[in-house]
C-alpha cells in the first residue's frame, strides 16, 4: 500500500526566505478504455487498476510454454508479445520466435541466446514486458513481470 506521507520532504534555504514542503502524487492508475486511438480499438487493464510501481511475480526456472500457461490460468490472458530490455524473446506474430523449439525452452537460456551473454551469478531477477489478448480478443495491458531467477 503506497502512503504518500511517509515520502514528505522538506527543503529550507536561509540565505533566501525560501521554504519548500513536497509530497509526491500518487500514481497514475492503468484502467479499462472503450477505444484506444494507438490500438484502434478497446483495450483491458488486468490487474485492474495497475500502477507504473505494480509488478507481475513470476518465479522460475520456467519454459516459455508454462509461462504462457501461468499467465493463462492467473489473468485469463493469451500471450502474443515477451520481450526484455530490448531484446523480443517471443512473437506470436513472426515464425523465427514463435518455434516448438523456442517454446519448449527455459526463459533463461532464450535470455542467454538473444543477448550472447550468461545471465550474471548475482542478478537475482529479470524483468519483461509482455503484450496479450483475454478471452475477448481485446488488447491487454499489464504491468512489468518480475521473473525470478531460482539457482
Amino acid at each position: 500500500v503506497y502512503k504518500r506521507q511517509v515520502y514528505r520532504n522538506s527543503f529550507m534555504n536561509l540565505a533566501l526566505p525560501l521554504w519548500l514542503f513536497t509530497e509526491p502524487l500518487p500514481p497514475i492508475q492503468t484502467k479499462d478504455k472503450d477505444y484506444d486511438p494507438i490500438l484502434m480499438g478497446p483495450v483491458k487493464a488486468i490487474p485492474p487498476k495497475w500502477t507504473t510501481w505494480d509488478r507481475i511475480l513470476v518465479k522460475g526456472p520456467l519454459t516459455l510454454q508454462q509461462l504462457f500457461d501461468h499467465f493463462q490460468n492467473e489473468y485469463k490472458v493469451s500471450i502474443s508479445i515477451v520481450s526484455c530490455g530490448r531484446n523480443l524473446i517471443f512473437n506470436r506474430f513472426s515464425k523465427d520466435l514463435s518455434t516448438a523449439e523456442r517454446v519448449n525452452t527455459l526463459v533463461e537460456r532464450l535470455i542467454e541466446n538473444s543477448t550472447q551473454k550468461e545471465i550474471p551469478k548475482y542478478k537475482k531477477y529479470l524483468e519483461f514486458e509482455v503484450s496479450g489478448d483475454d478471452v475477448d480478443g481485446n488488447e491487454c495491458l499489464l504491468p512489468s513481470v518480475k521473473y525470478l531467477i531460482v539457482r
